[in-house]
């Protein structure tokens, strides 16, 4: 038998540079790096379609109504499993470690040159812009990932 995926981290709120119109929560695990749209709670799966009709309903109501059914829905979707949460929406991926060429985690040179991470893999490329915090926080965790020892590369500026 083998053993249940741990989460390790969620870095909430990262841009996917693909994508700049929605933000996205990176959840790390020990197998995977799973890419989470978390502001959209009704995607097209079943779950999905059902919490969409649910907000649609909330929206028609007063917005202290809707304020209080949209809270419910973020719980709601909060307490799915990580699979419910990628099946939940359209744009969610994941990437496999086994999977995965490359990891690339450059900081921040300038004021104009903002951090990046870069994860290729056979069947997806992602790129995406943390934060300086997102980037400290990447930069402790992944390395820690044993699945990934030879496929990181982390990038700091010389102070």
């Amino acid at each position: 038998m083998q053993n249940p995926e741990r989460q390790i981290a969620v870095i909430n709120d990262i841009l996917l540079t693909d994508d700049p119109l929605s933000i996205y929560d990176l959840y790390i695990t020990d197998r995977r790096i799973i890419v989470i749209d978390s502001k959209n709670y009704f995607g097209g799966s079943g779950i999905g379609g059902l919490i969409g009709s649910m907000l649609t309903d909330a929206m028609e109501q007063t917005d202290e109504a809707s304020a209080k059914k949209q809270k419910e829905l973020k719980e709601e979707f909060e307490s799915l499993s990580l699979d419910e949460k990628l099946k939940s929406f359209f744009k969610n991926f994941a990437i496999n470690y086994e999977e995965a060429n490359q990891i690339i985690l450059n900081g921040p040179h300038s004021r104009w040159r903002k951090a990046t991470l870069k994860i290729n893999s056979e069947k997806k490329h992602a790129k995406f812009q943390p934060t300086k915090e997102q980037f400290e926080q990447l930069s402790t965790i992944l390395p820690s990932i044993e699945a990934l020892k030879e496929k990181l590369a982390i990038c700091k500026k010389e102070s």
